[in-house]
């Protein structure tokens, strides 16, 4: 059963809903007590079909477990990807084999597909979970009894079973701020069990609908455990001199983005902008050309005000400095058509792919960035670090501002200081804090289009053992993207960072953030 794999994967379609709640349902009157034997009897099950994901065609496999592990393979040509979670530990490895822990938002959201995948919600011994019966409903002519689950350490779902075979025809289910419906079609009797072969899922954006035709679904076969296990990042995608403690590489403020040099396939130097805001390398669409890039599939990008569009194209090398990535997926944006505006040739931005190799030393004042051999890399003073998990690859810590404590993004794509969601604010009532409000108009733009925002100084900010008072700040609203999202509160720019020595080590997840010696 393939529910929806990718943490990327957010889906919406409508229902047509009518409520008969004339009684109460168990979630066990849906199978007889022979079925529920025989599902108590499955330890393992393993499907594997062919998967289709904005404009890709390719396979998928995925093995389950009890007690409550899961393994996914996805192999989409240019995108290959790995997910599993072995009961406490969740983990990606993504399509530039880098290994991730996944925490929060995506940890739960594999957590509630392991519930669904190991039918969980009739016995609740691979994964635990409250079900309760909600209501009768009608969604095209055919009436459904509603279940709500809520899968322990998972997200809430909603299990749609048909009145008339008793089967799980739709789930629905909530991922930040987007809702997503799944459809279930093609049941055929596994020893007893009914199993749907075919899972649709339609989307309001259309490089988001998906299909899954399993080809096979097998119980019980034998599974190696170690699988399931998050193991350690061996990827060798990359050269850093072997006698070198770092490398130091340039760089220069241009509407307050930081922009370094770098080489694509061994072509000239162009310029790129450095964000750790980006989930991974990107390609400028014109650049790509240019490169005579083969890009291919279409899928979302994540942006402050919503969702934008990204292609994928392989390249053989990046080099920033002496550092040479090899054989890279990047991604492939229009970068003029999110706003970005640059004086020169803008190859694109780098991400995640680049930073999270690295140790790195930002020093604003003098204008370099300082990349530390990770195997040779001595941290600052341990006390001093920040812990931070990472959103869609994005470095997420927790601070304060005023005495509400928040969890922001520390973004260096972020030309501008301090911002603070309009949610965050209005949950809180923080406008009383601020003065000197200004509306701006036009609002702000990015990937997913503009958003509506207003300027103050604020009363006090606290990120570590740091104490910023009356600095300014912007208030960002608007109805998608990273600014509806329950996951962050906010996000700390440039203009805040560059008065600070700045270290990010994702390897440790530590950021450190030290007043500048004088």
């Amino acid at each position: 059963m393939y529910r929806r794999l990718l943490t990327i994967m957010i889906l919406t379609s409508t229902l047509s809903l009518f409520c008969s709640h004339l009684f109460a349902v168990e979630i066990l009157d849906m199978i007889s007590p022979e079925q529920l034997q025989r599902i108590r009897e499955v330890k393992t099950i393993e499907t594997i079909g062919k998967l289709e994901l904005g404009g890709l065609t390719g396979t998928i496999e995925t093995i389950y477990s009890t007690p409550g592990k899961i393994y996914t393979t996805i192999d989409l040509g240019m995108i290959k990807m790995t997910q599993a979670y072995d009961g406490k530990s969740a983990w990606v490895k993504d399509q530039n084999d880098q290994l991730l822990e996944l925490t929060g938002l995506e940890k739960r959201n594999l957590v509630s597909n392991v519930y669904i995948v190991g039918l969980c919600y009739f016995t609740s011994e691979g994964v635990p979970g409250k079900v309760e019966f909600v209501k009768d409903t009608m969604v095209d002519s055919q009436s459904y009894h509603v279940f709500s689950a809520v899968p322990t350490d998972g997200d809430s779902l909603w299990l749609f079973f048909n009145k008339d075979n008793r089967r799980l025809e739709i789930l629905k289910e909530r991922m930040d701020e987007i809702v997503a419906y799944s459809y279930y079609s093609d049941f055929r009797e596994m020893e007893g069990i009914m199993m749907p072969f075919v899972t649709i899922t339609k989307a309001s954006i259309p490089q988001f609908n998906t299909s899954q035709v399993n080809a096979e679904v097998r119980f019980n076969i034998a599974v190696d455990d170690s699988i399931f296990g998050i193991g350690t990042n061996d990827s060798s995608d990359y050269h850093f001199p072997a006698d070198a403690d770092s490398i130091l590489v340039p760089f220069y403020f241009y509407g307050g983005h930081m922009i370094i040099d770098a080489e694509v396939n061994g072509k000239s130097k162009v310029s790129f902008i450095l964000d750790s805001g980006a989930g991974s390398n990107v390609i400028d669409k014109t650049y790509a050309a240019e490169l005579e890039l083969k890009n291919t599939g279409e899928i979302s990008a994540k942006g402050i005000a919503g969702y934008g569009t990204a292609t994928f194209a392989e390249i053989d090398s990046l080099v920033v400095g002496s550092i040479r990535l090899l054989d890279q997926v990047v991604g492939i944006i229009d970068l003029a058509g999110i706003g970005l505006r640059y004086e020169g040739k803008l190859g694109g931005i780098l991400g995640y792919d680049l930073l999270s190799k690295f140790p790195m030393r930002v020093d604003y004042a003098a204008g370099r960035l300082i990349f530390h051999n990770p195997d040779k890399f001595i941290p600052p003073d341990p006390g001093s670090g920040i812990d931070f998990e990472l959103l869609m690859k994005v470095p997420l810590v927790r601070a304060i501002y005023d005495s509400i404590p928040g969890r922001f993004l520390v973004d260096f794509g972020n030309p501008l200081g301090l911002i603070l969601h309009k949610s965050f604010v209005d949950k809180h009532k923080l406008v009383v804090t601020f003065t000197d409000i200004k509306e701006i108009r036009g609002g702000i733009g990015g990937v997913g289009g503009l958003s509506d925002a207003y300027a103050a100084t604020g009363s006090v900010f606290r990120i570590g053992s740091l104490e910023l008072k009356r600095l300014p700040l912007m208030v960002v609203g608007g109805e998608g993207g990273l600014v509806k999202s329950s996951e962050a509160d906010g996000n700390i720019g440039n203009l805040l960072l560059k008065d600070f020595s700045i270290v990010m080590d994702y390897g440790k997840k530590k950021i450190y953030i030290a007043p500048l010696k004088k």
